[in-house]
């Protein structure tokens, strides 16, 4: 596609932060083709400290809907008006929904690009892209780089990237290995694995490198959990779960030799730092192909158990999936990779 001229460019991704890290080879690729193109970031408020810290970021707008603040379609007029005198040349609406696709048509933003395959925002769309979600075989990062190209952007050799931490977070150990235990609301906890198979982890790690440190990773929620792994585990244990900052707790990733996780935010902060790690895939119907981090080094721990199921995993009583994940498996991989050693 023939390129545009764009001077301002608006990118609407006002919701995780993992989702946020996805979009930072985008990033690389609109400042590669001209570092003087200014970009804004529309925020959400888990992702906008992050934002604040990224130096591809020129301008950060929290964003109004998702805070609340428009109420009904007057309110939405003025939100538009307020981007309309951002003069912006173009828009990549990774989140597309109807009030986004909205709201960037009423601000006048002259080239619009989102998912065309929505059929009823695809109208909104005057440079939208295809985004084909049923496709599970390329990765939500290849996804994304096709907004930019859908400007005509190179985006070739464009990868996950976060600033480097500016502390050092007090943490030794070697080799030091990070297990973010995921988390319990929506959809994560179905992503999770059970309490019992950490119990399990822990201690063939320990077996097997009796010399480690793990650290704990995670949100308060998972606080009581992580103080039952601290209690009952067989070595050396640093439980930083729920008393982290965000900048700390990159800090304390890209300090690790091997970092253990499912599908959430910390495990893309850990492939932006290109930390080894035991990608844990539980979930029949998410496939580590479209999930996993792509140019990280990993090795993938997929489930073994068939299952006859539909797989609507938010909602499945069946936990077999979970449970079938092997804990040798787990945590015989870092000690194949603990040889990065700091």
């Amino acid at each position: 596609m023939k390129k545009r001229k764009i001077n301002k460019i608006l990118i609407v991704r006002p919701d995780a932060i993992g989702d946020f890290i996805s979009i930072t080879p985008v990033l690389s690729a609109i400042k590669k083709s001209d570092p003087g193109i200014k970009i804004t970031l529309l925020a959400s408020r888990a992702n906008l400290e992050l934002a604040k810290t990224h130096p591809l970021i020129d301008e950060v707008i929290l964003d109004r809907i998702r805070e609340g603040r428009v109420r009904n379609i007057f309110d939405l007029i003025g939100y538009a008006w307020s981007l309309r005198e951002n003069k912006f040349d173009a828009a990549l609406i990774f989140y597309n929904e109807l009030p986004y696709a909205l709201l960037c048509l009423l601000a006048r933003i002259p080239a619009r690009v989102g998912d065309k395959d929505k059929l009823l925002l695809s109208p909104f769309y005057n440079c939208g892209t295809h985004i084909n979600n049923a496709d599970q075989t390329k990765s939500v990062l290849e996804y994304n780089l096709q907004y930019a190209q859908a400007l005509g952007f190179d985006t070739s050799g464009c990868e996950l990237n976060l600033p480097e931490p500016k502390n050092k977070y007090p943490i030794n150990g070697t080799p030091l290995i990070g297990i973010h235990l995921g988390h319990i609301g929506g959809t994560a906890a179905k992503r999770k694995l059970p309490q019992e198979k950490y119990v399990q982890i822990l201690d063939r790690i320990f077996s097997l490198l009796p010399g480690s440190r793990v650290v704990l990773l995670g949100t308060g929620e998972m606080k009581n959990e992580a103080e039952y792994l601290s209690a009952g585990a067989r070595g050396a244990v640093t439980d930083l779960v729920g008393r982290t900052t965000l900048s700390e707790l990159m800090s304390i990733i890209s300090e690790l030799n091997v970092y253990i996780g499912v599908e959430t935010g910390p495990t893309q902060i850990a492939a932006a730092y290109k930390i080894p790690m035991v990608f844990i895939n539980a979930v029949k119907c998410l496939k580590p192909q479209r999930w996993a981090p792509l140019h990280s080094p990993k090795v993938i721990v997929r489930l073994k158990t068939r299952c006859n199921r539909t797989c609507h995993y938010a909602s499945c009583p069946d936990e077999s999936c979970s449970h079938s994940i092997s804990a040798e498996e787990v945590a015989k991989n870092p000690r194949s990779r603990s040889a990065r050693l700091r």
